[in-house]
């Protein structure tokens, strides 16, 4: 179901493709929904030898008129019919680069939803990573390995790494993400058939039959004579040894969890991230900066540690802890996938405890985390968003409602 300003933004854009088309060169309208809700309106122009979508029409006429004002959402129109149409891949790419989050109204079997840029190119050229160290991704049960030394070398079958800065990225089954970092040393080529008793055990293993048995189970199909690459790695001095989740001073020099997402909201940016057993403090904070938090909260910050550390292990529970540029705790919410046999088994998504910094309301981040929110229900197969609120929160009701919530039910609570 889409919001008020989405259903405004499909109206005009409709509007505006079928006034203009002219069933040649003309013929899809785009528009661009920003921040502040205003709608801007492009309008393709086709030629044999190429030419600009409406999309693309539509973002020279933002950066003309409005470039402070950050892009929210596209709709596009095919004139001659009037029906919504999807981004072709270009202007995906286009969108994907100015900010992944932004939303495509698009046609599904339910009718009109919205996809982010990230969900339309789920392998997108993302030119922020060409800079960025080389990632090496490994499996989570060699993390001690790594930690105490016992393993700095891996071996890679068509997957090639150079010599210089790298992060090695451990993707747990519980859904958390280590990195650490680390300086690939050396890679050196060899065939299967030249692996030695030494290469065995600087992989870890006690023998080079351990080695080949493990090879074997990842590359079935190995043959003596394939391809492989011994790449030797040491972690940096800031690696050290971390318990996960643990926080240092330094936090992005010792590989906290990468971020899930960045926003960049008129010029501030934002990252999303799982929040971490350091956390805590800052986030109860944040809950207690409130007129119903400070009665309900408590001092004791243990009972808060140990409600996180069961969330934290529940692969069905997501805390997010919303940093700034200079990595303060702005905001929180807590997100949760709730599996149930109504509405056709139908998986829903609940979304509690959000809260945002007095400091930092009016940039439009709560609108932008709850639209990150609902994407990631979307990916997690959730088709139900659903809150609750206080009777007495009458201005964040109203926020709900511009967001698309409808007070359709009426809730209960019962202390125990």
């Amino acid at each position: 179901m889409l919001t008020a300003h989405l259903r405004e933004l499909v109206r005009q854009t409709t509007d505006h493709a079928c006034r203009w088309n002219d069933d040649d060169a003309h013929t899809v309208a785009a528009g661009l929904l920003t921040e502040s809700g205003r709608v801007i309106l492009g309008l393709n122009a086709h030629h044999f030898l190429g030419g600009a979508c409406g999309e693309v029409a539509a973002l020279s006429h933002h950066a003309a008129t409005a470039p402070e004002d950050p892009i929210r959402a596209v709709a596009a129109v095919y004139g001659p019919t009037g029906d919504v149409i999807a981004p072709c891949g270009k202007c995906r790419q286009i969108l994907f680069d100015i900010d992944p989050s932004i939303r495509f109204v698009m046609r599904e079997a339910a009718g009109l939803t919205t996809r982010t840029a990230r969900e339309l190119l789920p392998s997108a050229f993302d030119q922020t990573v060409l800079e960025a160290p080389q990632r090496i991704h490994m499996w989570e049960g060699y993390e001690p390995l790594i930690r105490s030394g016992a393993k700095r070398q891996t071996l890679r079958v068509d997957d090639p790494f150079l010599p210089g800065p790298a992060t090695l990225v451990f993707e747990k089954a519980d859904g958390q993400v280590v990195d650490m970092p680390a300086e690939v040393t050396a890679v050196r080529s060899l065939s299967s058939g030249e692996l030695t008793e030494d290469d065995a055990v600087r992989d870890g293993f006690t023998t080079l039959a351990e080695l080949r048995t493990a090879l074997d189970r990842h590359y079935p199909g190995l043959e003596a004579d394939s391809p492989v690459d011994v790449v030797t790695f040491e972690l940096t001095a800031q690696g050290g040894v971390r318990a996960v989740g643990e926080r240092t001073e330094d936090a992005q020099a010792v590989g906290e969890r990468e971020p899930l997402d960045v926003l960049d909201l008129d010029g501030r940016r934002f990252e999303i991230t799982r929040a971490r057993a350091a956390d805590v403090r800052d986030l109860v904070g944040l809950l207690a900066d409130d007129v119903l938090g400070r009665e309900r909260e408590s001092r004791d910050l243990a009972v808060y540690e140990s409600a996180f550390a069961a969330i934290d292990r529940d692969p069905n529970q997501l805390l997010i802890a919303v940093r700034d540029a200079a990595g303060k705790i702005v905001a929180t919410m807590q997100l949760s996938l709730i599996p149930s046999l109504s509405r056709g088994g139908a998986s829903r998504l609940q979304i509690e405890a959000v809260r945002v910094a007095a400091s930092t309301r009016g940039a439009g981040l709560g609108t932008a985390l709850f639209e990150w929110a609902h994407a990631w229900g979307r990916e997690h197969d959730a088709r139900l968003a659903q809150l609750t609120t206080d009777v007495t929160r009458q201005e964040a009701q109203r926020f709900y409602e511009r967001l698309g919530y409808a007070p359709s039910h009426v809730g209960f609570k019962l202390p125990l």
